[in-house]
């Protein structure tokens, strides 16, 4: 089957100038991207307040890869980095993609294999389900993580409720904690939803290099409260305070039952149960 890929990423100010290694690596892929979406939001207020883009240079990078199809999608909000998930699903509705499209989301400081999008038709063509993966996963208790910096290849229809639950999350008491850790939000979604993370067969060799903004202002350089080790001992625990809370929607089990619930005494006033 012909896919075709929309690929999305984010940056932030002191990534940007960087940011033509790792396009670099996606335009020059041996299977191309249809689209690929840069998410910039209007103001960086996550955790880089007072900073801003440099409007000449991302100009200039428009004007340079514009001819391979990236578009810059500039965001309402600084989603940290769950942007560049969010800002496309904000900007692209869900039913606007078609049967034969993927989400990739992948990371803004890291130099891809040029064979990664072939290797991701190629889980594609393997798989007899629609495909939620990554090229590395790990677990954390029972959730299977998916990474974007291993690329992380996305059925749209499974996240139909996507948006509502990461709202949901960027909302409560623990919002910042753990927006901080995107990759398990997305994937503990997911996995809610019956919609399994799996890991597909990288390519050879390396699946990233590391390029001169990969380590800056890097979030698994943060210490303290939002370190690495700090995110991943708690955020799980907080993710499932979220979901429950929530009486329907996002997958959650309280969803499953009340729609059952629903179904059924929809069925018994139609007279086919008793």
């Amino acid at each position: 089957m012909p896919y075709e890929f929309i690929v999305t990423l984010s940056t932030i100010p002191s990534k940007l100038k960087d940011l033509p290694a790792t396009l670099d690596s996606i335009v020059n892929q041996t299977l191309k991207a249809k689209k690929i979406i840069l998410q910039i939001p209007e103001t960086y207020d996550f955790r880089l307040k007072g900073q801003s883009i440099n409007t000449d240079l991302l100009d200039s990078i428009k004007r340079k890869y514009g001819k391979y199809g990236l578009e810059v999608n500039v965001c309402k909000n600084d989603d940290g980095p769950g942007t560049k998930l969010v800002g496309l699903l904000e900007q692209i509705p869900l039913q606007s993609f078609g049967p034969n499209q993927k989400i990739v989301v992948l990371d803004d400081d890291l130099i891809y294999n040029r064979k990664s999008l072939e290797y991701v038709k190629n889980a594609l063509d393997k798989s007899s389900l629609p495909l939620n993966a990554s090229f590395y996963t790990y677990k954390m208790e029972d959730i299977t993580v998916g990474q974007g910096a291993d690329l992380f290849v996305l059925e749209p229809n499974a996240l139909e409720d996507y948006l509502a639950f990461f709202y949901k999350v960027k909302n409560s008491k623990d919002g910042k904690f753990i927006l901080h850790h995107d990759d398990v939000i997305l994937s503990y979604y997911l996995n809610q939803t019956n919609n399994p993370v799996v890991q597909m067969e990288s390519p050879p060799g390396n699946t990233y290099e590391e390029q001169n903004s990969t380590h800056v202002n890097a979030l698994h350089n943060l210490q303290g409260e939002y370190s690495r080790d700090n995110l991943n001992r708690n955020v799980l625990q907080k993710l499932r305070e979220v979901s429950e809370t929530q009486t329907e929607g996002f997958g959650t089990m309280s969803q499953h039952v009340t729609v059952m619930q629903k179904w059924t005494n929809f069925l018994r006033a139609c007279g086919y149960m008793y």
